[in-house]
């Protein structure tokens, strides 16, 4: 059995009160499977959330409105909105119950993942016309390859509730992507009849990693061994 240390908790669940409530649910259900997780693991945020800890009613940074009126589809003029008292309480329990961590923290000063492979500016800033947005993008695509960044072993799961970032990474980014049926995924949304999109997603450009994570997220539908991956990887999402 191996370790989960990271969770990326994408900038979806930060676009409403009730989708930030959500946050709680799929977490918990996630760290309380023994299956999946041995002992507690990080959660990770984009860096452009740390925003949240400085909103005030006249002051937000454009960082965080750029990046949850993409994630949100709401105009950035109403984003400040968003920030009413419950979801200032709901932010702090989620710093305060879980081990949190941002992006940047991790993968701050990352540019390249593998050799002459994926470049932070040629294949992401250059695709994506916003900067914030793209660094936001680069920052989870990052995280999910620690495994060559830190020259370490971790493994990671990008958690979505929403369709943005997988549309992202296949129709701008071009990234390769193979979509397979999960019974983890299926169960946690049956469980707490939590409506529209939840999707699970790894990049990496190994191909163990992966095959760890469609083995971790019980997908069904997709063979192993996976092969040999293209120079830019791959991208497996745990939907269905």
């Amino acid at each position: 059995m191996h370790e989960i240390k990271y969770f990326i908790l994408d900038p979806s669940f930060f676009t409403s009160v009730k989708r930030l409530k959500e946050a709680f649910l799929v977490l918990d259900d996630i760290f309380q499977n023994d299956a999946i997780v041995i002992k507690k693991p990080k959660v990770v945020l984009a860096s452009a959330l740390r925003g949240i800890n400085y909103v005030r009613e006249d002051e937000m940074s454009t960082e965080l409105q750029d990046v949850l009126a993409t994630w949100s589809r709401l105009s950035r003029k109403k984003i400040p909105s968003l920030f009413t008292q419950e979801y200032d309480q709901l932010w702090r329990k989620l710093l305060h119950d879980y081990d949190i961590t941002f992006a940047d923290d991790l993968v701050g000063n990352t540019e390249k993942i593998g050799e002459n492979s994926l470049e932070r500016v040629r294949d992401f800033f250059d695709k994506i016309r916003n900067a914030h947005v793209a660094k936001t993008v680069w920052e989870q695509i990052a995280c999910c390859n620690l495994n060559l960044i830190l020259n370490d072993e971790p493994h990671t799961w990008i958690i979505c509730r929403s369709k943005q970032l997988p549309n992202i990474l296949s129709e701008k980014i071009k990234l390769p992507m193979l979509e397979g049926t999960s019974r983890v995924k299926a169960s946690i949304k049956e469980h707490h009849r939590l409506h529209g999109t939840l999707r699970f997603l790894c990049h990496n450009m190994q191909s163990e990693p992966l095959e760890q994570f469609i083995a971790d997220t019980d997908i069904t539908t997709i063979p192993l061994p996976l092969g040999a991956l293209a120079e830019t990887g791959l991208v497996i999402v745990a939907d269905g």
